[in-house]
């Protein structure tokens, strides 16, 4: 994988961006809503977020409205 915006192959996979944030995507288990937590690839050499993404089960019912 090649950062978009630098071109450098220099690239961290798969970490966990911080819970406590309170972003991320949301999901319905009964009457309360959860965040999902998300994981991200990003350059080590210019700091870009390459990829963002869900971790774990994506068979929830999602929250979109």
């Amino acid at each position: 994988m090649k950062c978009p915006y630098c071109g450098s192959e220099n690239i961290l996979c798969n970490a966990v961006i911080d819970l406590h944030s309170g972003c991320g995507p949301l999901y319905r288990k009964g009457p309360v809503s959860l965040v999902s937590e998300w994981g991200v690839d990003f350059c080590l050499d210019c700091g870009t977020a390459v990829r963002f993404f869900v971790r774990g089960d994506l068979d929830r019912k999602w929250v979109t409205k």
